[in-house]
C-alpha cells in the first residue's frame, strides 16, 4: 500500500469518526433542549400555581370576605375605597388567568392543568359582580384572553348568579 492510498484511508477513516462524533452530539443536545422544555413548562406551572395561590389567597380572611361578598352582590353600594381593593383583587385573578392563558397558548402550560384554572374562570365570570368589574376594565387585558373570557360570559348568557349562589352550587 502506498503512502497516498494510506493517507486516503486515514482520512476517510477520520471522516467517519468525526461523522459518529456529530451525530452523538447532535443526541446529546436534543436530550438537553428537551430536559431544558420540561423544566421551563415545570417552573410555568409553578408560576402560574403561586400566582393562583396569592390571587384566592385572601379569600380566608373576614375583612376580605365581608368585603368580596358585599362587593359581588352590589359592587355600587361600595364606598370608593373598597371598590377598588375589590377591583384590583379581581383584576389579580383576571391577570393570573391571562398570563396561564399566555403560557398554555405557548405549549408551556400542560393542559390538564389549564383545565381546572379555565373552569374555574368560568365560575367565577358567572358571578353578577365579576361581570360587571370585568365589563368595567377588559380593556386591560390582551385580545385573546378578552375573547376567551367574554366567550366564557356569552356561555353564561343570562344565568349568571349571585356570590352566595355560585359558592352554594359549587
Amino acid at each position: 500500500m502506498d503512502h497516498l492510498t494510506f493517507a486516503q484511508l486515514l482520512g476517510n477513516y477520520g471522516e467517519f469518526v468525526g461523522a459518529i462524533a456529530v451525530v452523538a452530539t447532535l443526541g446529546y443536545l436534543a436530550a438537553q433542549i428537551r430536559q431544558q422544555n420540561m423544566e421551563s413548562r415545570q417552573a410555568a406551572m409553578s408560576a402560574v400555581a403561586q400566582g393562583w395561590r396569592d390571587a384566592i389567597g385572601l379569600a380566608g380572611e373576614a375583612e376580605i370576605v365581608d368585603l368580596t361578598m358585599r362587593g359581588l352582590e352590589d359592587f355600587e353600594s361600595l364606598n370608593p375605597g373598597e371598590r377598588w381593593l375589590l377591583m384590583s383583587r379581581i383584576l389579580n385573578i383576571f391577570r393570573v388567568g391571562e398570563e396561564a392563558f399566555m403560557l398554555r397558548s405557548d405549549g408551556r402550560l400542560d393542559d390538564r392543568y389549564w383545565q381546572g384554572i379555565s373552569r374555574y374562570l368560568a365560575t367565577f365570570i358567572s358571578i353578577r359582580g365579576v361581570q360587571q368589574m370585568w365589563g368595567l376594565r377588559k380593556h386591560y387585558y390582551y385580545d385573546d384572553y378578552q375573547n376567551f373570557v367574554d366567550g366564557l360570559l356569552d356561555s353564561v348568557g343570562d344565568s349568571s348568579r349571585s356570590y352566595g349562589e355560585t359558592m352554594i352550587s359549587e
